[in-house]
């Protein structure tokens, strides 16, 4: 099973805000998937599931003692499409305590992450990234997002896939990271970034799909470091 995270936070004040890029995928994926999300706890959810058709696996021929001097091939071997389940999800907890809902899902289902961190995919925002560049990474530091640093807390690990979506800082690089950070992930979308914030939403719900059906070096190589202007 594959948990697709987006973050945010609930209610109509936020709903269209550089913090709730997270739940905008989500709801992107939802629709896109026919996948209907009811409120269960404190998570909005939904489930359905895709082919994964992962990258070619490569492997060596062994050379024979009778050809003591024949090269070691390697070649590619085709691996079965697989059917795997997908879960949507929106925690309801308020960004600072997103973990809660992700433990949640985690807890129920007994996923664990130390046998594949792929297990969980979290779409966030990013103020270290432009706006319309995405980013897609394993692990690392929360980089000051407080959801990510709760989900951290919870499940004890470092070690998922994030999908980074560029809102820039907001403020000038003179002013650190404080200066208005917190009005700016909170704010509305400036009238420019609207007209391309759709195509944004698009591209990141493709390379989630792409991390689940193809793989997620296939999806770094494809999709790292797009900017959608």
């Amino acid at each position: 099973m594959v948990i697709v995270c987006g973050l945010g936070n609930p209610g109509s004040k936020y709903e269209n805000t550089r913090h709730n890029l997270g739940f905008m995928v989500v709801q992107e994926l939802s629709q896109n998937l026919g996948v209907t999300c009811k409120l269960q706890g404190k998570v909005v959810q939904g489930f359905t599931t895709l082919m994964a058709t992962p990258a070619p696996v490569a492997t060596k021929s062994v050379a024979t003692k009778a050809v003591a001097t024949e090269a070691v091939a390697t070649k590619a071997v085709a691996t079965e499409p697989v059917r795997t389940k997908v879960g949507l999800i929106r925690p309801q907890t308020f960004m600072n305590l997103s973990g809660e809902g992700v433990w949640q899902i985690f807890s129920y289902y007994k996923l664990n992450l130390a046998h594949d961190a792929t297990q969980l995919i979290v779409i966030q925002d990013d103020l270290d990234q432009p706006f319309g560049r995405l980013k897609i990474v394993v692990g690392g530091g929360a980089g000051g997002h407080n959801g990510i640093s709760s989900i951290h807390t919870h499940l004890r690990t470092k070690q998922f896939v994030r999908v980074k979506m560029g809102i820039g800082k907001g403020f000038a690089a003179s002013e650190g990271r404080t200066g208005n950070t917190v009005s700016h992930v909170l704010s509305p979308f400036s009238k420019d970034e609207s007209k391309v914030l759709p195509d944004f939403v698009d591209v990141a719900s493709a390379s989630v799909v792409e991390i689940i059906t193809r793989g997620v070096a296939s999806a770094m190589n494809k999709y790292n470091n797009t900017t959608v202007v």
